[in-house]
């Protein structure tokens, strides 16, 4: 997150709404993981796989894990993800601006957040359809990984079969049907183990002076496998898996 976006939260105008988690460092509160169901790429013949879950010890945060191999598909396009449940809906968030993210801890990855204004409908076989999604990609810089991102509503790009649209009609923010944490490849860019351990999604109404506008970030090579491995072993053994 940008100084500026920093300043606007402690500074500015604002209205908060807790998603998931608590925004507040000091009224935090657990996840509901069930509210939750992970997909993959495993239906095109892929391995990757993923998880929700949380740290008996502190159950105030999260922590989404898992590893993508796009080695396993042609083309590498290896996903994971954690998204909500059918019988989950959101809020009415038209009076609000951003998404933030209150992030524990990450990897240096790019992630990926989800939204859907449309219902869940599945197929003949089983599989959900294909529908427009929202997405804006986002990490956490520096060495410990940790801080608030803001994803600003303006900013979600629209993308059906996970290619971006040119033209879609506008996300309806009060009626969002199904929000979804991904971890992907980008056609091979990152693979092996991920972790990113969130405390909280809130979302904020907030009219600072000059705001800055949260862009995706530029992915353009590998991540450090070594470091994501760690964490990953770790988180492993945290959920009682060798």
């Amino acid at each position: 997150m940008s100084r500026t976006d920093a300043q606007a939260l402690d500074a500015g105008e604002k209205r908060a709404l807790d998603l998931f988690g608590s925004g507040d460092p000091m009224k935090r509160v657990p996840w509901n993981c069930l509210d939750f169901t992970g997909e993959c790429d495993r239906a095109r013949g892929g391995r990757s796989f993923s998880a929700l879950a949380q740290d008996d010890a502190d159950p105030t945060f999260v922590i989404f894990c898992g590893s993508l191999e796009p080695a396993a598909l042609d083309p590498p396009a290896a996903f994971a993800l954690q998204r909500t449940i059918e019988s989950w809906h959101a809020p009415d968030l038209s009076e609000y601006d951003a998404l933030v993210l209150d992030v524990k801890q990450s990897d240096g990855l790019t992630y990926t957040l989800v939204l859907k204004d449309t219902p869940l409908e599945r197929r003949v076989d089983g599989r959900l359809a294909s529908t427009v999604s929202w997405e804006h990609d986002f990490h956490c810089p520096g060495q410990s990984g940790s801080g608030r991102v803001v994803l600003h509503f303006k900013d979600f790009k629209p993308f059906y079969r996970g290619k971006e649209m040119e033209s879609a009609t506008p996300l309806n923010w009060s009626n969002i049907q199904s929000l979804s944490i991904m971890c992907r490849s980008f056609f091979g860019k990152q693979e092996g183990g991920f972790a990113l351990q969130l405390f909280s999604i809130t979302a904020y109404r907030y009219r600072p002076p000059g705001a800055s506008v949260s862009t995706p970030p530029q992915n353009d090579g590998k991540q450090s496998v070594k470091r994501r491995s760690q964490v990953f072993r770790g988180l492993r053994r945290l959920m009682g898996k060798k």
